[in-house]
């Protein structure tokens, strides 16, 4: 990890994967794995210019009430509905300046089993001029709920940050887990995680296949897929 000051940090070039904060300090991953680090001054810290980097300092600010500089998107992430100061809210979509334009909501209830989310459009006819999405409707502080818990028992939360994606994240959080603690991973562990996780993709894949068939029309096909889908959780289950 670079420890960097705030000048280094805006100016910083390389491929960005992730920003997170913590109680002291900023924090933002690039590629091939190098962790940049820059002290926060009062709660905040400069804003990162990386168009990917613009969803993770709003979710720093809602989560951990750390603001970005000079970051013009004072957009919420997950708190859509409630103020610093605890009140309810009911942020506005801003609208284009645009005669002729109106909205279309849609969600954050959905048909089938699409996540939740609420996607606005403001349109002219049948031209779509700017989407809106808001999103963070299933957030729900699983990290808050992780802190102070042993590595056994932050693992079962761990397996419940999604549902369809139960192994990818247990595999993720064991891995942290044992580089924090410099552990050597059994060979037949590594094997058998992959094993698992492929599994768990192979699974993914037969409903997300499924489901574009049954949004074509081919609820056929979409119910053979579900039964394979079926098996292999079946099979996963007895594993």
């Amino acid at each position: 990890m670079r420890l960097v000051s705030q000048e280094a940090w805006a100016a910083y070039q390389g491929r960005f994967i992730a920003l997170w904060t913590d109680a002291t300090r900023a924090y933002a991953l690039y590629e091939p794995g190098e962790l940049v680090a820059v002290e926060l001054q009062n709660g905040a810290y400069p804003a990162l210019s990386y168009l990917g980097a613009n969803w993770f300092q709003r979710l720093a600010k809602d989560l951990n009430g750390h603001t970005a500089t000079g970051f013009a998107d004072t957009r919420t992430a997950v708190e859509h509905f409630r103020e610093p100061d605890g009140r309810a809210a009911w942020p506005e979509f801003a609208l284009p300046n645009i005669e002729g334009v109106h909205q279309v909501a849609v969600g954050p209830v959905h048909a089938g089993i699409i996540e939740p989310g609420h996607f606005r459009f403001s349109v002219v006819g049948e031209r779509v001029l700017k989407l809106e999405a808001r999103l963070g409707y299933t957030h729900k502080g699983t990290l808050g709920l992780m802190r102070g818990k042993s590595a056994r028992q932050a693992a079962r939360y761990a397996a419940r940050v999604s549902g369809d994606a139960t192994v990818a994240h247990s595999i993720a959080f064991a891995r942290a887990a044992e580089a924090a603690l410099a552990m050597q991973v059994p060979a037949r562990a590594v094997y058998l995680r992959a094993l698992m996780a492929e599994m768990e993709r192979l699974a993914n894949h037969c409903r997300d296949i499924g489901e574009i068939a049954e949004d074509a029309g081919f609820a056929f096909l979409n119910a053979r897929f579900a039964l394979m889908r079926e098996y292999l959780c079946a099979a996963a289950q007895t594993a």
